[in-house]
């Protein structure tokens, strides 16, 4: 797991999440995970933002073999 942001009160801020597992059998492996990004403008512009991203995703990786 890893998290980083920024942010000071009453004002913008953005934040970036993420969480995975892998799982290595022979030469596949195995990855699962998911990731949040987090938009926040300042609140005291014309146009005030808030947007949130998420979802899942896996992926299969093969390592070859080494001679």
């Amino acid at each position: 797991m890893r998290g980083s942001g920024f942010g000071l009160p009453h004002r913008g801020n953005i934040v970036d999440a993420e969480a995975q597992i892998g799982i290595r059998f022979g030469h596949f492996e195995a990855l699962g995970g998911g990731r949040w990004l987090h938009f926040k403008t300042t609140p005291k512009a014309a146009q005030y933002n808030v947007e949130n991203l998420y979802g899942p995703y896996v992926s299969l990786r093969y390592y070859w073999k080494k001679n």
